[in-house]
């Protein structure tokens, strides 16, 4: 029973985070920064979205047309032993900010 309860408390928790990377570019803006909100049905999230450099990638002088963004969703539940916490990575393509605009 207690493997079923925490596989249930996962499932909860892992939902709240794919629901939380579904709204980027939503109801959550895709710009750099943290976004978070009130607890859902008792869970806690917050979102991050940070430039994203793929790794051996050296860049150049010129402007890419789209830019890489790492957006991460953490979604956590409270419980008297500490917090069930499930983090999920995805990265995005956003237009690039347009100085003066």
């Amino acid at each position: 029973m207690t493997t079923t309860a925490l596989s249930s408390e996962y499932s909860r928790i892992v939902a709240l985070a794919e629901a939380k990377l579904t709204a980027v570019g939503g109801d959550i803006p895709l710009e750099e920064g943290v976004h978070t909100g009130d607890p859902e049905n008792g869970m806690d999230w917050i979102v991050s979205i940070q430039p994203y450099q793929p790794e051996g990638w050296l860049g150049g002088d010129f402007a890419p047309p789209l830019t890489p963004l790492q957006v991460t969703a953490v979604a956590s539940l409270p419980t008297p032993n500490g917090a069930r916490q499930v983090t999920l990575r995805s990265v995005r393509l956003a237009e690039p900010l347009t100085p003066g605009l």
